[in-house]
């Protein structure tokens, strides 16, 4: 069946306008097909289509900070400067 199908070649139809569409076709009512959602997470990015190259993001490195003090390497709820 799959080399029935992929066997001919297709060229592009010219003018559809002029075309006559077989009654039993026009009577046909296509849905698209049922899908369910994954489950779990879904991914943060996407795939990448054929041929494309996706340019890693780069994230800037902020070293934590404490608010009450400002000082690196702790936060505030570690902090050991008085309130």
């Amino acid at each position: 069946m799959k080399e029935e199908t992929y066997s001919g070649v297709i060229y592009p139809v010219e003018n559809a306008v002029d075309k006559e569409i077989p009654p039993e076709l026009t009577k046909l009512v296509l849905f698209p097909p049922r899908s369910r959602r994954a489950s779990g997470r879904r991914k943060k990015t996407r795939y990448p289509s054929t041929g494309e190259k996706l340019v890693p993001k780069v994230k800037k490195l902020i070293p934590n900070k404490c608010t009450k003090c400002f000082q690196p390497e702790h936060n505030r709820s570690t902090c050991h400067k008085p309130t």
